[in-house]
């Protein structure tokens, strides 16, 4: 898995924005200048922490779920095997997911 700082940066330069830009959308709300997320992209600063922070981040970039779940793990556990484990147990839980909202709809249906 990337770290936070690298799938920030990532995600920021795929919606086209400079930093600068990026700031005016999410940083003042922060009290983070674009000094200090460009030193969070870097991996110098540690990640934005808190539910709120997170969830403004990943709105303005337009993240999917899955890229959500990914973005949230590496800022929650960073440098940690636990957000590997999960990521990579991703597919299969929603393979469950799916098939058990499958087969009660179809149990019901019957």
């Amino acid at each position: 898995m990337k770290p936070f700082g690298e799938l920030l940066k990532f995600y920021r330069l795929r919606n086209k924005m400079s930093l600068r830009t990026f700031w005016k959308e999410v940083g003042k709300h922060f009290d983070l200048s674009p000094s200090e997320i460009s030193l969070i992209e870097r991996g110098i600063c540690p990640p934005v922490q808190g539910r709120e922070r997170l969830l403004r981040l990943a709105v303005t970039l337009g993240l999917s779920d899955y890229e959500l779940l990914d973005f949230l793990a590496a800022a929650l556990f960073p440098g940690d095997e636990v957000a590997d484990v999960a990521r990579e147990n991703l597919a299969a839980m929603e393979k469950y997911c799916t098939e058990k909202v499958g087969g009660s709809n179809d149990d019901a249906a019957s």
